[in-house]
């Protein structure tokens, strides 16, 4: 709750004064500070999964390369080798 309190410059001595609920706001903000702590831990998820795809997909890039180097040089060894 916020109390404000002003003194009018009049003639008279009056004080305006203002009371202001503000729980709601509090409870709005806290919320979205919580979603932003979120929001923030599934960036961070989404980072790390990124990485480990990245290297699980050149991994797998260097086996098949792997893989067609050592086919592919059995074929030209066969294709080389004299005839019997």
């Amino acid at each position: 709750m916020i109390l404000n309190a002003r003194r009018l410059n009049t003639k008279q001595s009056l004080i305006f004064l203002t009371i202001e609920d503000v729980t709601e706001r509090r409870k709005a903000n806290e919320a979205l500070e919580k979603q932003a702590e979120l929001l923030k831990q599934s960036e961070e998820t989404l980072r790390r999964l990124s990485a480990y795809l990245m290297t699980l997909q050149d991994e797998e890039r260097r086996r098949i390369a792997r893989e067609l180097h050592d086919s592919t040089g059995q074929k030209l060894a066969a294709r080389q080798a004299p005839a019997r």
